[in-house]
């Protein structure tokens, strides 16, 4: 069982904590393994720690991993941030972007709700966190590739079916290769 606790510690900016993140993985391996589909972790691995806990949990439940990053510059990255609003009725946990309704911005197309700015999204805050993160990738992306596993790179700055399309693209060409726990590319 989960300890609810550690699994919403954050660290200052926001980010689940390294502990909370092993916690939740840990008590999901087994589920992730008898799947029949892909699990998409967004915003992960945000460090060396978390790269380390997600190919040893690959190893050891014979889970296929790779990684794909999404790119766009901090222009794009911080209006759409700017511009992110979520439902607090539809949406608890406040992460998933709410859909408003045309002409009427700031109330939820669901349940006409008005919507509000992420709690995360504070602007200091964001561009705290986002300076954390481009200066993490150059490594993440190397020990990636140093343990072998697939990473791909599609710029997100443009419209969402191009992205989607990308993404879709990059993810046909992996396969889970001879070691079950790890996707390598096709060429």
């Amino acid at each position: 069982m989960l300890n609810d606790e550690a699994c919403r510690r954050t660290d200052d900016l926001g980010w689940r904590t390294d502990d909370a993140v092993a916690s939740v993985l840990e008590a999901a391996a087994t589920d992730l393994a008898a799947g029949p589909h892909p699990v998409i972790l967004e915003n992960f691995p945000g460090n060396l720690p978390q790269l380390d806990l997600i190919h040893d949990l690959s190893r050891r439940h014979r889970l296929a991993l790779g990684v794909l990053e999404l790119t766009a510059d901090d222009e794009v990255v911080t209006r759409r941030v700017r511009e992110r609003r979520v439902c607090p009725r539809c949406e608890p946990d406040l992460h998933a972007p709410a859909s408003v309704k045309p002409g009427e911005v700031l109330r939820c197309a669901l349940c006409g709700t008005p919507v509000l700015c992420r709690d995360t999204d504070d602007p200091l805050r964001h561009a705290l966190r986002l300076r954390r993160y481009r200066d993490r990738l150059g490594d993440l992306a190397a020990q990636c590739r140093a343990r072998g596993l697939a990473y791909a790179s599609i710029d997100a700055s443009r419209a969402m079916d191009e992205v989607h399309a990308d993404a879709m693209q990059a993810l046909s060409k992996l396969t889970v290769p001879s070691e079950p726990s790890l996707f390598a590319r096709q060429e």
